[in-house]
C-alpha cells in the first residue's frame, strides 16, 4: 500500500512516499537529519571460510624453489601462534597467524606488534580477516625475516641459607652459571666443527656436471656454490637471477651452459630456447644462456623481503 502525505513546506507542497515518511519519522525521534546516520560496519570475510589455495597466481620455479626453503625455515624455528618473535628495526610481534594469504605467494606470518612499533592494519586486508588486533598494530611478514625471541628464564627462589653452611651454598649457586657457560660454549664448537666438516665434505665429493667448463677453476668454483634449479643468482654486472636450466645446448659444443629467467625488469635475449629447441620457459625477452664465468653468486630470491 503506498500512502502519499502533503506537508506544507515554504508554500509548496511536498509528496512523501511511506518509505521517506518512515526514515523521517525515525529522524525526528533519534534527533538526527535524514541521511545522516552512520555508515554500517564492512563485513569481514574470516580466512578460514576460503577455499584454499588462497593465492590464485602462477608461482615461478624460483618462488617454487623459495617457498621450500621457507618450509624448511618454519621446522628449524618451531613457530607456533602466540609465539614472540623479533624482526628487523629490532622490532618485536606476537604470531598471530601461520599459513596462506590471497595476496601473496607462499607461507606469511601474522604479527601483532608491541609497545611502539607501527603496523600496516589490524589483522585483515580487503575485506578479509587473517586475526584481529589494534589499528596500525599488524602486520603480514614472510618467514625469512623472522628470529624467534627465546623465552625469559623463571628466577628460582633462594632460600637464605645458614651461616654454618653459607660457604658451600655459595659455591653450588656459582656453579650453574659456569656449567650454563661450558655448554654453550660446546654447542657453539660442536656447530663449527659441524660447518667445518660439512665443507670438506663438500670438496671432497665433486658433483657430475652434465658437461664441462671452460675451466677446471670455473668447475671448482660451481662445486662450492652448490647451484641447482630454481636457485636464484647474482651476475657480474649485478643482476638477479632465477637458473632455469643446467646442461649442454645445441650451441655450447659440449660446455655446461646455464639458462636463467632474468628479474627486476633486465632484458635477456630468449625465452628459454635456442635454435628452435626449447630448454625452459620464461616471458619473451626475460631469458637468457650463459656460462659460468657470469655468476657472481647465489642471493636470495626477495632481494627485500616485503611487508603487508
Amino acid at each position: 500500500m503506498h500512502i502519499k502525505i502533503k506537508i506544507k513546506k515554504q508554500g509548496e507542497i511536498a509528496t512523501l512516499d511511506d518509505t521517506d515518511q518512515k526514515s523521517s519519522t525515525n529522524s525526528v525521534l533519534m534527533g538526527t537529519s535524514p541521511g545522516s546516520a552512520k555508515k554500517p560496519k564492512k563485513v569481514l570475510i574470516d580466512v578460514s571460510t576460503l577455499e584454499t589455495p588462497l593465492y590464485k597466481g602462477v608461482l615461478s620455479v624460483g618462488a617454487i624453489k623459495y617457498s621450500i626453503l621457507e618450509e624448511q625455515k618454519l621446522q628449524e624455528l618451531n613457530l607456533e601462534v602466540n609465539d614472540i618473535v623479533i624482526i628487523s628495526q629490532d622490532r618485536v610481534g606476537v604470531v598471530r597467524y601461520i599459513g596462506e594469504a590471497h595476496f601473496f605467494w607462499g607461507t606469511v606470518i601474522g604479527l601483532e606488534l608491541q609497545k611502539n612499533s607501527k603496523g600496516k592494519n589490524s589483522g585483515h586486508i580487503d575485506g578479509i580477516k587473517y586475526f584481529e588486533c589494534k589499528p596500525s598494530k599488524g602486520l603480514f611478514i614472510k618467514p625469512m625475516a623472522i628470529t624467534k625471541a627465546e623465552k625469559p628464564k623463571q628466577k628460582k627462589t633462594i632460600k637464605t641459607p645458614n651461616r654454618s653452611n653459607s660457604n658451600s651454598n655459595t659455591n653450588k649457586s656459582k656453579n650453574p652459571e659456569g656449567r650454563r657457560k661450558s655448554e654453550m660454549s660446546t654447542r657453539k664448537d660442536n656447530a663449527n666443527l659441524l660447518k667445518s666438516l660439512n665443507r670438506e665434505q663438500d670438496k671432497l665429493i665433486p658433483r657430475e656436471w652434465p658437461g664441462k667448463f671452460k675451466q677446471k677453476a670455473e668447475q671448482e668454483r660451481m662445486d662450492r656454490f652448490g647451484i641447482d634449479v630454481g636457485d636464484c643468482v647474482q651476475l657480474s654486472k649485478g643482476e638477479r637471477a632465477v637458473v632455469m636450466f643446467i646442461g649442454v645446448t645445441n650451441n655450447s659444443k659440449g660446455l655446461v651452459q646455464f639458462g636463467i629467467e632474468l628479474l627486476d625488469g633486465a632484458l635477456g635475449s630468449c625465452s628459454g630456447e635456442i635454435n628452435g629447441e626449447r630448454y625452459f620457459e620464461c616471458e619473451e625477452k626475460r631469458g637468457e644462456f650463459i656460462y659460468s664465468d657470469r655468476i657472481r653468486k647465489k642471493v636470495d630470491f626477495l632481494n627485500d623481503l616485503p611487508e603487508w
